[in-house]
């Protein structure tokens, strides 16, 4: 494992961080991406998640994240979201999914503009603080 040094100040030395792996206590990934392995467009959130690469991908071990929604929206959102196992790839789509489902029933709540839930691709997810996660949007 070949980590930066703001991931050892941050996290401590590679000893130490493989004693917390073994522990379950995973250094988080900051980033991924999720980018349709045809049209390089990102993911349809209406796409069955297993149609695209790695959907058991593990994302993070944590059972309970917090995802922020900003677009298409006027009014920032953020919902919490529970998976006893943690979170893979296909499980955090879903918890995308469901998050603008809610958003796209209270419209009005939120402030979405400009574009319908049918047109959204899932771009990008980074982990802003462990269990955090800020969503990049295209439509």
């Amino acid at each position: 494992m070949k980590l930066s040094k703001e991931d050892i100040k941050k996290y401590g030395t590679e000893k130490e961080i493989k004693k917390l792996n073994e522990v379950k206590m995973i250094l988080p990934k900051k980033s991924w991406e999720f980018l349709d392995r045809i049209e390089d467009d990102g993911i349809d959130l209406n796409t069955d998640p297993d149609e695209y690469g790695h959907p058991d991908e593990k994302m993070t071990e944590l059972q309970n994240i917090t995802i922020i929604f900003d677009y298409p929206l006027n009014k920032e959102a953020k919902f919490n979201f529970y998976n006893k196992k943690g979170f893979t790839k296909k499980n955090f789509v879903k918890a995308v999914r469901m998050g603008y489902q809610k958003i796209y029933k209270n419209e009005d709540q939120y402030g979405v503009y400009g574009h319908d839930i049918e047109d959204l691709a899932l771009v990008k997810a980074n982990q802003v603080k462990p269990g955090f996660f800020r969503i990049t949007v295209d439509s």
